[in-house]
């Protein structure tokens, strides 16, 4: 009888262990899981009119241009870009009396994509006039703000010249970007993904137009002797 007693106790302390090890293991798969998961993305600046982020971004890893003094273009005062693997982030600051008419507020962007300055055209209000892509929506619509979700269309006309010869890519509201204005400044951001062949390093620019005439150009220049028109290449942007 002891013996049989002796025998059902370690077989009982055999399951135990067993069962132990059973629980334990789920635990440690999921440890496992999570110490070989990379970490979420999450967007350093967030698209909602709140521009307090913006101030936690160290000003060494932005992008900035200001408008030049005597620029033919003053409607826009200011921009920022910030770039990290996933988006493009852009902050810029207007002349509200720059734009009285706010029931239509058209905006351009402009990318060098290849960052090459003898490919592209486009010279309307950049020299050189090197732009691939450009962007065309709104940021205002019947007198208030509107995200900016504009069409995508690429550059068919002569390497360097003006005009506006321009085939749609991607239409108006396929999320290649979204904004948010407040007072007079607005943000938005970009996926970077969505423009396939766009580099690390690329040029960009932007305007803000007025019954499609543009009152604000960045970057710009002042006109005097040496520059006639106040334009300037565009900004150069790269993930610092």
């Amino acid at each position: 009888m002891k013996k049989i007693y002796i025998l059902l106790t370690a077989l009982l302390a055999i399951f135990a262990v067993s069962c132990n090890k059973d629980d334990k293991k789920p635990q440690r798969e999921k440890e496992n899981k999570e110490e070989n998961q990379e970490p979420e993305y999450e967007a350093p600046i967030k698209i909602d009119g709140d521009f307090s982020d913006w101030a936690k971004i160290d000003p060494s890893k932005m992008c900035i241009a200001e408008c030049a003094p005597d620029s033919p273009w003053k409607g826009l005062t200011v921009m920022k870009v910030f770039m990290d693997e996933m988006y493009m982030f852009v902050y810029f600051e207007f002349v509200d009396a720059s734009i009285p008419d706010k029931s239509d507020v058209q905006c351009h962007v402009y990318f060098d994509a290849d960052n090459d300055k003898t490919t592209g055209g486009c010279n309307n209000q950049f020299d050189p006039g090197c732009i691939e892509y450009m962007g065309e929506g709104h940021i205002f619509r019947s007198d208030a703000f509107s995200s900016f979700d504009p069409s995508l269309s690429v550059w068919t006309g002569e390497p360097l010249v003006g005009g506006w010869e321009w085939e749609e890519q991607l239409p108006s509201g396929s999320g290649l970007f979204t904004g948010a204005g407040s007072g007079n400044a607005y943000e938005m951001a970009m996926l970077r993904a969505l423009i396939s062949d766009l580099g690390d390093v690329f040029g960009f620019g932007m305007d803000i137009q007025q019954a499609w005439a543009s009152v604000g150009v960045l970057p710009n220049a002042s006109i005097d002797d040496n520059n006639l028109t106040g334009k300037t290449s565009l900004l150069t942007i790269s993930v610092k």
